[in-house]
């Protein structure tokens, strides 16, 4: 989701920030009417939608202290960077132990099989 002005200020940050958390919002909704096997898909891009918020948060709390025009030192960079890494691990962790559980069959899959409708 690109913003519509580019980013000059914490205030615009912040908007951006409103506007993801409400297409998270939307995405959680649609994950509802998904079959079994997108399901794990639409989580994945909530937690990709997680992980821009809070960097996003990060952005908009360290560009008070360092003014409008600096960019964020290397060591808050690297740290950030950090952080999005081990969120990725650990949504790859998440995804083969999603992977290794059986899928079980939902109500309608049970009824078709068994010939009830």
């Amino acid at each position: 989701m690109a913003p519509s002005a580019p980013l000059k200020s914490p205030e615009s940050l912040a908007e951006t920030l409103r506007l993801m958390k409400n297409e998270a919002r939307t995405l959680k909704d649609r994950a509802r009417s998904y079959p079994n096997g997108q399901e794990f898909k639409i989580l994945l891009l909530l937690k990709a939608a997680a992980i821009l918020q809070d960097c996003l948060k990060f952005i908009v709390e360290h560009r008070r202290h360092l003014g409008r025009e600096e960019a964020l030192c290397r060591d808050q960079r690297d740290s950030l960077l950090e952080y999005v890494r081990k969120e990725v691990e650990q949504s790859n962790t998440n995804y083969d132990q999603y992977k290794a559980e059986p899928v079980k069959p939902t109500k309608l899959q049970k009824k078709c099989k068994t010939g009830e409708h």
